[in-house]
């Protein structure tokens, strides 16, 4: 090979080097504004799920994430969207600590009033399932999101809901079609209270079932790490404490059958 067969060789091969750096680094730059883009739409997408959930509409809010990867923020408002659509604001209810005219009078009352799908306060005990499988994916969501005070109480609401759900399920099962009107439950102490004339005076034979009452242990864990975050002095930190001591009086964290009919025969 002479020496000009040789300068070209060489010349080709370092001209085909040069056009792959310049190819490399334009392709990386390219994927750099890509992904650049795509973290933008994502943060777009983020702020529109957050302003569907603020207008109510939790069902577009879920399918505006769908896609999204589970990072703490959006399991977050993933969290939100689910205990939306079963009623439940955490930003509403911790606003009404500071409501002076706030007629709740019970320990479940401000929670189980925001359960009703009627004026009347009233749910069928057929719309139960549904709104507790909701909360299933709500605390499931919650759960996965980084752990720190706000979310304690997130899922001690949650949990607080759950509970109250729960409740309402075991009454329709055991007294359906005595309530009145049949087979609709409202979540006040002072509907139990009637209720619990209507039968006879007792809970005491009410039935319940053994992984009701796992989800019942879970649930009081989820609202005793809540009051730990809130404190004696927090409103709602002091419903959740009222709470446990009236289901979990000896403070096991779980929850037997005698001690839940007499929750209800106590409230």
């Amino acid at each position: 090979m002479d020496r000009k067969q040789g300068h070209v060789g060489w010349l080709g091969r370092f001209k085909k080097a040069g056009w792959g750096a310049v190819c490399f680094f334009f392709y990386a730059f390219l994927l750099v504004g890509v992904l650049g883009c795509d973290e933008e739409n994502a943060a777009s997408r983020i702020e529109d799920a957050r302003m569907a959930i603020d207008d109510g509409n939790y069902q577009t809010a879920l399918k505006i994430l769908e896609k999204e990867a589970g990072t703490s923020e959006v399991l977050e408002i993933r969290a939100s969207a689910y205990a939306g659509q079963v009623g439940i604001n955490t930003f509403d209810i911790l606003a009404q600590l500071d409501d002076e005219d706030d007629s709740n009078d019970g320990s479940i009352d401000r929670i189980g009033s925001l359960l009703g799908a009627e004026s009347s306060g009233r749910l069928a005990c057929s719309e139960i399932a549904s709104r507790l499988s909701l909360m299933d994916q709500a605390v499931t969501a919650i759960g996965g999101a980084t752990v720190n005070n706000d979310n304690k109480v997130k899922l001690g609401i949650y949990g607080f809901t759950d509970f109250i759900l729960s409740m309402g399920e075991i009454l329709c099962r055991n007294y359906g079609t005595q309530m009145a009107p049949p087979n609709a439950v409202t979540f006040t102490e002072a509907w139990i209270r009637s209720l619990r004339g209507t039968i006879g005076g007792s809970f005491s034979a009410v039935q319940v079932e053994t992984d009701e009452l796992t989800r019942f242990g879970q649930d009081i864990g989820y609202a005793k790490n809540a009051a730990m975050v809130l404190g004696p002095t927090n409103d709602l930190g002091d419903e959740f404490q009222r709470f446990l001591g009236d289901i979990d009086p000896n403070g096991d964290g779980s929850v037997s059958q005698s001690e839940f009919a007499a929750f209800l025969n106590n409230l």
